[in-house]
């Protein structure tokens, strides 16, 4: 039996079609991540609006899983780190976003990847050492990044 070795041209066929199938796949995530969003506002003012009509604080028809008084950069990191600690690795942010959506996680905005990334920038606690991927600075160590020179601006003629 001989084997067959691939060519660079095979390869890239493979890597299309590959590539095609998760743009599939993302197109049919979008609407159930965006549903999500809006079921995630509209229990909030469902909330809300049950507590002006008992009388009562907000606070107090919260589900046990809402922290009171949180930001939601604030919930966003929180929920990220629980979700790197129980993985215990290095997630690229689409294994992230898959995870906050497994765990019934709401995210922010319209509910795509790039809303949880903006909120992970800046803490000291999760770190990027490659683009698009999370982790813990316990787990992936500090990450030091060059200092941005500021490019010359261009003047108008």
């Amino acid at each position: 039996m001989s084997e067959i070795t691939p060519t660079p041209e095979i390869l890239r066929r493979w890597l299309d079609r590959v590539d095609l199938e998760l743009s599939g796949l993302q197109r049919q995530i979008e609407p159930l991540t965006t549903e999500q969003a809006r079921l995630q506002e509209r229990k909030v003012l469902l909330r809300g609006l049950l507590s002006s009509v008992e009388g009562t604080d907000p606070a107090s028809t919260a589900s046990p899983t809402d922290t009171k008084r949180e930001t939601v950069r604030e919930r966003v990191h929180r929920q990220a780190v629980e979700i790197l600690t129980d993985v215990g690795r290095l997630l690229h942010i689409d294994e992230l976003h898959a995870e906050f959506i497994t765990r019934g996680y709401e995210i922010p905005g319209q509910g795509r990847t790039a809303n949880i990334s903006v909120h992970l920038a800046g803490w000291t606690d999760i770190a990027s050492p490659v683009r698009g991927s999370y982790g813990l600075v316990e787990q992936v160590g500090v990450v030091h990044r060059p200092n941005k020179t500021k490019r010359p601006t261009r003047r108008k003629r």
